[in-house]
């Protein structure tokens, strides 16, 4: 299976410090390719930039960007803690504090923010560029539906406004 960005570019388009390249994991990116990139581009199309990435240069310069936030996503957990064999423990800087679990929470779902608008931003570009890429159909965006809620994936097609909502069908009648 090819992966679309390298750990290099992750850190170039999604960090603004160096992180150790060793921490983004092929595998990581590979799920991410798979959770998020996969169903915007449908599975036949995504096979096919797969297979032959140097014919779709300027769509994988659009995939690359939120491919980057969302190992960012990912990622940012791996480089607050280290697991080995006595447990897990913070990473810390010397003579240093760890910040808060709200920060890490702040800068993962912003993370998440950018891939989403940066993904929307892809979506309108293949949109757009329909004669560029034959092979792509809108209608088979399974990404639509998709919402991330505390790191679980689920379907947002069926999201009800609780104010829409009629409790009264509940009710027994008297």
């Amino acid at each position: 299976m090819g992966l679309l960005i390298s750990s290099n570019e992750v850190i170039e388009l999604a960090f603004d410090r160096n992180v150790d390249v060793a921490k983004i994991r092929d595998n990581i990116i590979l799920g991410a390719q798979l959770r998020h990139i996969k169903p915007v581009l449908g599975e036949d199309f995504y096979d096919l930039v797969i297979a032959t990435p140097s014919s779709y240069t300027a769509l994988v310069e659009k995939i690359n960007p939120p491919l980057a936030y969302f190992v960012k996503y990912y990622i940012l957990p791996v480089l607050k803690t280290e697991v080995g064999t006595v447990g897990m423990a913070q990473i810390r800087g010397q003579n240093r504090n760890a910040p808060p679990d709200s920060d890490y929470d702040l800068m993962q779902n912003n993370a998440l923010d950018s891939a989403n608008m940066l993904i929307e931003e892809l979506v309108k570009y293949l949109n757009d560029n329909e004669a560029l890429y034959p092979d792509y159909e809108s209608g088979l965006n399974e990404a639509k539906g998709i919402e991330i809620h505390g790191g679980i994936v689920m379907d947002g097609t069926h999201k009800k406004d609780c104010d829409d909502y009629d409790y009264t069908q509940d009710l027994p009648y008297y």
